[in-house]
């Protein structure tokens, strides 16, 4: 079915599109108009009634912002992401800056990474952060059940997060662990992670070679609320929440 206006073959669709941002008025007056422009766009129409939309951004008319952190990036303990992707350790012949590649370091910088998520990721909710620091060579090592069930040695933990993210200049997300970590267990990283002065946490960062704490861009209470990890009703949220939050206040 077609709506003949002023000599123009004009889809019915095309006609109900008009009326609807232009007004019935100015649709039944067309003439031997072939350009229509209504609110920075440009419709062109054919001769067979066809119409071509054109659409002009105007880059100097801000509506809003747009924050940076919704590009952030990830990193988890899955196949090669941090070892041997990120990481390789100071004694590798992989030009490396305190354990972290070079090129890669470099490639992140280029796309300006705003922040930086770790430990994961379903690999979040295994992670207990005690046994990532340290001497390397005493590190804990564990099973990473998530994950290909592969031998994980923990030589990549806390400092050496934080050690990533000064060097490629992002910010920093910590996620928690609320699949099998506990209450107390969370708490006390954030303070060995963020408190200054005397306490226990604080103390133990010192020892390992840390004195002053880093900033915590970002810290989530588990990772998923389905799935890996555990169903997060809103009690078993409560319960970490108060001491979290005093600690990053």
């Amino acid at each position: 079915m077609k709506n003949k206006t002023s000599g123009l073959l004009v889809s019915s669709q095309t006609a109900a599109l008009f009326e609807k941002i232009m007004g019935k008025q100015l649709v039944r007056s067309l003439t031997q108009v072939r350009y229509i422009s209504y609110n920075k766009a440009k419709f062109k129409i054919s001769e067979r009634g066809q119409v071509m939309a054109k659409l002009v951004i105007d880059a100097n008319r801000k509506l809003s912002k747009i924050n940076k952190e919704i590009q952030g990036q990830f990193s988890e303990h899955l196949g090669r992401c941090i070892y041997e992707g990120l990481y390789v350790g100071e004694n590798s012949d992989i030009p490396n800056v305190n354990g972290m590649r070079t090129d890669v370091v470099e490639a992140l910088k280029n796309i300006k990474v705003p922040v930086l998520r770790w430990p994961g990721g379903c690999f979040a909710d295994e992670y207990h952060w005690k046994d990532g620091i340290g001497p390397k060579e005493s590190r804990k090592k564990m099973i990473n059940t998530n994950w290909g069930g592969v031998v994980e040695d923990n030589s990549f933990g806390t400092h050496e997060f934080f050690e990533l993210c000064r060097q490629i200049g992002c910010e920093t997300y910590i996620n928690g662990n609320m699949g099998s970590g506990t209450v107390q267990e969370m708490s006390e990283w954030v303070e060995y992670m963020t408190f200054d002065g005397v306490s226990p946490m604080a103390d133990l960062r010192a020892e390992n070679g840390h004195e002053k704490p880093w900033t915590v861009d970002f810290f989530g209470i588990g990772n998923e609320n389905w799935g890996c990890g555990r169903k997060y009703e809103s009690g078993i949220l409560r319960k970490y929440v108060p001491q979290i939050s005093d600690l990053c206040a």
